[in-house]
């Protein structure tokens, strides 16, 4: 994704894995509870003690006793069962595997200072690539990362839109000449653990962090159960109004929200440790805010989509008469193998 990192720079910039589980015995699990219940309806379960009292026991005459609903209580056992349920989340790539996304962003910037307001915005598709051109014995997976395809508009306050079609432009215009001459060539080459980890990098391309994570998902290194959550952490930095260089120590938070018919649906959201006392500083971190949601395919071991957005603004930070405000969305969905997620929703957790 380090592909985007000089659009979104430029952009923001103006204006300042098969998860193996082992499922519990469901079966006895109802067929006890429908024993239990059973024996319970017929009034023999206290056994060695006295009846209970006909006032406190016994329905008034000709009205009928309290129904047990049998099926939601068999419901609520397989759920409850259900969420203690371990599944393992790790990338399983394969030597000689070419993987495909196609990935969408879109994103506006407007700003209001001295009375006068400019929006900017831009859109793009692309496909990108990852080449599997080795996996050791220890599981972990070298790829190479390309973009194949670009297809890109951007447009600043009443000026003409400039835009680029890879497939169909011979010649770029300028604002996208270095951008076209990185197409179909390998942009880096990654080392990943199984669960995600990068254990070497080689790119000259600038990995500065722009809320999106990193390439991939970091994974646990343990099978988890439904609602757990695990953090990474991050270190950003701005300046304040005096000009003050700022560290900021954040992390990006994530949760197994539910496993669906193989898939995994994953939140995540980055969250500032730091207070954030001053709103220039706040305004140079904008880009960095990101939430989202993925989905992870447990049988292929890979993120099959992933959801990001950005929806931030800050009052004050050239000013109090300044505002400026960032909307962004960023949507990843694998190309080749099989589809999933089609009656999901991916909207990011509030």
């Amino acid at each position: 994704m380090n592909c985007y990192g000089n659009e979104i720079r430029r952009f923001v910039g103006l204006r300042i894995s098969t998860g193996h589980w082992s499922p519990l015995p469901l079966g006895l699990v109802a067929a006890s509870l429908l024993m239990c219940l059973t024996v319970l309806l017929a009034g023999n379960w206290a056994w060695g003690q006295e009846p209970a009292s006909p006032v406190e026991d016994k329905a008034p005459a000709g009205q009928p006793g309290q129904d047990v609903d049998v099926e939601a209580l068999l419901n609520k056992a397989a759920n409850a069962a259900a969420a203690q349920q371990q599944y393992e989340l790790k990338y399983k790539f394969r030597k000689g595997d070419q993987l495909r996304w196609q990935v969408e962003h879109t994103a506006t910037t407007k700003t209001h200072m001295a009375n006068e307001t400019e929006e900017m915005s831009s859109r793009s598709k692309s496909v990108r690539c990852w080449k599997v051109v080795n996996v050791d014995s220890k599981g972990n997976m070298v790829f190479e990362h390309s973009i194949e395809s670009l297809e890109a508009w951007e447009q600043v306050g009443e000026t003409e839109p400039i835009a680029y079609n890879s497939l169909t432009d011979t010649t770029p215009p300028p604002y996208y000449e270095s951008t076209a001459e990185k197409l179909g060539r390998t942009l880096a080459t990654l080392t990943v653990a199984p669960t995600g980890q990068i254990v070497n990098r080689q790119s000259n391309l600038d990995t500065a962090d722009f809320g999106m994570g990193d390439v991939l998902i970091p994974m646990p290194d343990k099978p988890i159960a439904i609602g757990h959550r695990w953090s990474v952490p991050k270190q950003f930095q701005a300046e304040n109004e005096e000009g003050e260089v700022q560290q900021f120590a954040a992390r990006i938070v994530y949760e197994l929200q539910k496993v669906v018919d193989g898939q995994a649906y994953l939140t995540f959201k980055t969250e500032v440790l730091t207070p954030l006392n001053s709103e220039k500083a706040h305004s140079q971190l904008l880009s960095k805010l990101s939430r989202g949601v993925a989905v992870f395919d447990l049988e292929q071991g890979l993120i099959a989509q992933r959801t990001i957005e950005w929806n931030e603004k800050v009052q004050g930070f050239e000013g109090p008469d300044s505002l400026l405000q960032y909307l962004a969305k960023l949507s990843e969905k694998l190309v080749t193998g099989t589809e999933v997620g089609a009656k999901q929703s991916l909207e990011p957790k509030r």
